[in-house]
């Protein structure tokens, strides 16, 4: 693996800015930086995600590409053990999975956009077949997890990432097609799912069609997944998926909407 991580930070249209801010800002993310067109939030001082206000816009229509989830990835299994004893009880959990490769748990925001936390295994415990990682869905105990934790939860540690992005595509090998282009590889297949990365992680993307082929490409109209940042070090590339999600690095230094950045790292 690279030092540097190539995922930087995520960016969300949203339809209730005070209202998603208020969620984020509970879940532990520390508010970077707020202005009335939107607000940034990270760990550590360093962005993870950006709330974009979207004033007359609507909701994002089914049969429409976008956003599956966005996962956070937690330094170690003891800060997921705390967190899940932290949302037991304040989230409506969705999920929850031991992907071999990492343990995770799922759930939404108040405007649905879906959401993983997640630890990994250690990297050695990964069992590979020459470019492709074994993983799985097994049923994670989200209890027993949470009687682990050794302590409070005390919001999001600074080494937190944003570590893959999960998308709902329209045609799996056209996307896998446009990622490779962007220096990735797949690492994995399942039916109906693609997942991809660079550097022989188990996956910085992840690509489906579980809600069916053919879907609609985003619209700048409707809430949900704007696009996302990448390092500059992992790709030459940047530009609009066939979906419609903008990818840019962070050199570029301008959000989803081309208006100036609020903030990139506080320091």
């Amino acid at each position: 693996m690279r030092e540097e991580w190539p995922l930087k930070w995520l960016e969300l249209r949203v339809l209730d800015l005070d209202r998603e801010s208020a969620f984020w800002r509970a879940l532990g993310l520390a508010e970077l930086r707020r202005s009335d067109s939107g607000a940034r939030f990270g760990a550590g001082g360093r962005e993870l995600l950006t709330l974009q206000a979207l004033p007359g816009g609507r909701s994002r229509p089914r049969g429409t590409a976008g956003l599956y989830h966005l996962a956070v990835l937690l330094p170690s299994r003891g800060d997921l053990a705390r967190f899940a004893k932290f949302g037991i009880s304040r989230l409506k959990f969705t999920d929850a999975s031991d992907h071999l490769v990492s343990e995770a748990i799922y759930f939404n925001d108040p405007e649905g956009n879906g959401i993983e936390v997640y630890a990994d295994r250690a990297r050695e415990a990964w069992e590979w077949s020459g470019s492709r990682v074994r993983m799985d869905s097994i049923q994670l105990d989200v209890e027993r997890l949470a009687n682990d934790a050794e302590g409070d939860w005390s919001g999001f540690p600074p080494t937190t990432r944003l570590g893959h992005v999960h998308l709902s595509v329209a045609d799996l090998d056209r996307s896998q097609a446009w990622y490779e282009q962007m220096g990735m590889a797949v690492t994995a297949t399942i039916p109906g799912a693609k997942f991809m990365s660079w550097d022989h992680y188990h996956h910085h993307i992840g690509l489906n069609v579980w809600a069916g082929r053919d879907l609609s490409p985003i619209a700048e109209s409707c809430a949900g997944l704007a696009g996302f940042v990448i390092s500059a070090d992992s790709t030459d590339g940047s530009g609009q998926d066939p979906d419609g999600v903008r990818i840019m690095t962070d050199a570029q230094g301008s959000d989803m909407r081309g208006t100036p950045p609020l903030s990139r790292t506080v320091r």
